[in-house]
């Protein structure tokens, strides 16, 4: 590398990061969504269609959960010290699709597990195998309010993106399984097939 590229690219990153440091929005790392408030909206006026959604939605209000939608191609997060669930969402979208739906509730339903004290304990506390059945339990039963809010949305709306949702994300025979109304054994036999 000559020695004007070495001070260029010097000067690019002490300009990215060293006289800008402990603020991201100044970095120009803004993980904000230009769509926020409208997918926001949006996205409860849509969940509240799925009696499982409604039943998750009034959770997070007594609660007082806070949803930020960020940009992003990943399902979602959570902090239990902030309450505030993220939904990650790409950034050109500007209304919500099923399978935002779906993470959307799958996040509330995850919120909803901590604040009823279904909590993994941290490694070295438990058995490795406990830990390892417990997680996923809470994944299943996620999964399966995905299940519930999607056959939800179908028979509310005739909307089968929904489904197809469900099967995009992998969950497709757990959703067989679970409009089957197979229970403990078999629907758990179905999720470790699809894992």
């Amino acid at each position: 590398m000559t020695e004007k590229g070495k001070k260029s690219t010097k000067a690019g990153l002490q300009g990215a990061f060293s006289a800008r440091r402990g603020d991201p929005s100044r970095l120009g790392l803004s993980y904000d969504h230009p769509n926020e408030s409208a997918l926001i909206e949006a996205l409860n006026a849509i969940l509240t269609e799925s009696a499982t959604g409604n039943r998750l939605l009034t959770m997070s209000r007594d609660y007082k959960i806070k949803l930020h939608v960020v940009k992003g191609t990943g399902p979602k997060g959570y902090t239990t010290e902030g309450k505030t669930l993220y939904l990650a969402i790409p950034p050109t979208r500007k209304k919500p699709k099923p399978v935002d739906i779906l993470n959307f509730g799958a996040g509330l339903r995850e919120i909803e597990h901590e604040i009823m004290g279904f909590a993994v304990p941290a490694a070295g506390e438990a058995d490795p195998i406990e830990i390892a059945s417990l997680v996923h339990a809470k994944f299943l039963d996620i999964i399966v309010h995905m299940c519930k809010i999607g056959r939800e949305m179908v028979e509310k709306n005739a909307d089968k993106a929904y489904i197809d949702a469900i099967e995009d994300l992998g969950h497709g025979d757990i959703y067989k399984a679970f409009l089957a109304e197979m229970g403990g054994e078999d629907l758990a036999e179905a999720y470790l097939q699809a894992e």
